[in-house]
């Protein structure tokens, strides 16, 4: 769905720039991000949960390890 590819767009931008600045970003900082940027195209709570499910799909789309910082 085009929206839910929005949110991932954002949220990985948001990421990168963080991750620039050498900002540790956790995996419930993203999914708060994720969950404010659906806010912002009109899901509520129950539409969009960021859930670790989505948390996992994100990681992998994006191969982001929190491990280390590279």
């Amino acid at each position: 769905d085009e929206n839910r590819q929005k949110i991932d767009e954002l949220v990985f931008e948001w990421f990168t720039q963080q991750r620039a600045k050498q900002i540790p970003i956790s995996g419930p900082i993203l999914q708060e991000k994720a969950r404010q940027g659906a806010e912002q195209l009109g899901y509520t709570s129950e539409t969009f949960k960021a859930s670790n499910v989505w948390l996992e799909k994100f990681r992998d789309r994006h191969a982001i390890s929190f491990r280390t910082i590279n």
